[in-house]
C-alpha cells in the first residue's frame, strides 16, 4: 500500500519541491510514495528545518519518528537547525557532504554536485557532468602548458557574507582577501566592494533570520570586519566555470569546516588547482594529492605556491584529472546519484517505521 509523503523545500527557492529536487521526488515516487502538496501526510521530509512546516505535520496527525531532516545548509548559515532540540524532532537526519556522517550502511553521503555558472541560480540548460569533464580533458585544461598560460594567478570566488554562528569560515576568506597583494589575487563575488548600506542590510538580514529561528547571533561574526576594504575585488561574475578555466590557483574555503560542497569540484573540473580549507577528507573520498591544503596565513600560502615546481604542479593536475574522470567520482558525487542514494536511505527508513 502506498504511503503519503510531504516534502518541505528550502526557503531560498519559490519553486515547487518537484522542481527543486526532482531526482529525490522521482525516486521516492518510484518506490511507491505519493507526494502530497498539503497536510495530512503519513511521512515528512524537511530539506533544512522549517518549524512551521514541521508543526503543521504534527498538528495534522504526523509523528516524529516518520519525519526526516536533510541538512543542506551548514551550521554557519543555519545554526539553529543543528541544535539538539531540533535534531531530536526527527527520526532520521542526513548530512550530505559531511565526511564524519555515514548512513545506516556505514557509507558516506556526498554533496549532490552539478556544474552550474552560479549555484544560487542554476541553469535550465544542463550538460551531463561526465560530458563536461570529457570536454575539458579534450581541451587540454589539465595539461601544464595550458595551466601555465592562464592569465589569472590566484582567485577567491565567494560573496563576502557574515555568519551568526561561532563556527564559520567567512572571516578566514576576508583575511586572505584583505592581505594578499591585488596584483596576485582577484576576488569575485557580491559585498566585497559594496556600499556600506548594502553591507549593513546584509548583516541585519542575517541577524533577523537568526533571531527568528531562536538563535542568539554572535555579534563579532555579524560585524564581520565591516570597515575593511578589499582592493582585490573584481565584482560579480556571470559564470564562474568560465572564469576558473583562466585561473591557476583557486582559494576554496567552505562556509564552515564541517562539510564538502560544490566549491572544491568547480575548481577541479576546470583544471584550476584548489587551495582548500574544509573538513579533514579521507583519501578514499578525495585523493589528498588532488588539492593543496590552505596554509595558516597569506604569507605561508604565497611561499608555498611560489615554491611549487613544474613537476609538482603537473602531478596535482594529473591527480585531479584522474579523480574527476573516474567512475568513483561520478558514482559518489554526481547529483542524480546522490539524491537516489538519499532516496534509498529515506525509503528504507520510512518503510521500516511503517511496518
Amino acid at each position: 500500500m502506498s504511503q503519503t509523503l510531504y516534502i518541505a523545500g528550502t526557503a531560498m527557492s519559490n519553486l515547487p519541491v518537484s522542481l527543486q529536487f526532482p531526482e529525490l521526488v522521482n525516486y521516492l515516487n518510484d518506490q511507491g510514495f505519493v507526494t502530497k502538496m498539503t497536510f495530512p501526510a503519513e511521512n515528512y521530509i524537511g530539506m533544512n528545518h522549517s518549524e512551521r512546516k514541521y508543526s503543521q505535520f504534527l498538528k495534522a496527525g504526523g509523528i516524529p519518528s516518520r519525519a526526516v531532516l536533510v541538512l543542506l545548509e551548514p551550521e554557519a548559515v543555519f545554526p539553529s537547525q543543528y541544535k539538539k532540540s531540533v535534531l531530536g524532532k526527527y527520526g532520521l537526519v542526513l548530512r550530505p557532504g559531511n565526511p564524519s556522517h555515514h548512513n545506516a550502511l556505514g557509507k558516506f553521503i556526498a554533496w549532490p554536485y552539478e556544474s552550474n555558472p552560479n549555484p544560487l541560480t542554476p541553469s535550465a540548460q544542463k550538460i551531463k557532468l561526465k560530458d563536461y569533464i570529457a570536454n575539458n580533458v579534450a581541451k587540454g585544461l589539465f595539461k601544464i602548458d595550458n595551466w601555465k598560460a592562464r592569465d589569472q594567478y590566484l582567485v577567491i570566488i565567494n560573496s563576502n557574507k557574515v555568519s551568526p554562528a561561532p563556527i564559520e569560515n567567512y572571516s578566514l576568506r576576508r583575511m586572505f582577501a584583505h592581505e594578499i597583494d591585488p596584483a596576485l589575487l582577484s576576488v569575485y563575488g557580491d559585498l566585497w566592494d559594496a556600499k556600506i548600506w548594502k553591507k549593513i542590510r546584509h548583516r541585519l538580514e542575517v541577524t533577523l533570520f537568526s533571531v527568528r529561528n531562536v538563535h542568539l547571533p554572535n555579534i563579532k561574526n555579524i560585524y564581520g570586519n565591516l570597515h575593511w576594504r578589499f582592493p582585490a575585488s573584481r565584482g560579480i561574475i556571470a559564470d564562474k566555470q568560465v572564469v576558473l578555466q583562466h585561473v591557476r590557483f583557486n582559494i576554496v574555503i567552505e562556509n564552515d569546516p564541517s562539510y564538502i560542497s560544490e566549491k572544491l569540484f568547480d575548481s577541479m573540473i576546470n583544471g584550476s588547482i584548489p587551495i582548500y580549507s574544509g573538513p579533514d577528507i579521507p583519501d578514499e573520498i578525495i585523493p589528498r594529492g588532488a588539492y593543496i591544503k590552505l596554509p595558516g596565513s597569506p604569507t605561508e600560502l604565497l611561499n608555498t605556491l611560489q615554491a611549487l615546481s613544474d613537476a609538482e604542479v603537473k602531478r596535482v593536475l594529473t591527480q585531479i584529472q584522474d579523480f574527476i574522470s573516474s567512475d568513483t567520482f561520478l558514482s559518489v558525487w554526481e547529483k542524480e546519484v546522490v539524491f537516489a542514494r538519499m532516496g534509498q536511505e529515506i525509503s528504507f527508513y520510512l518503510g521500516a517505521t511503517h511496518e
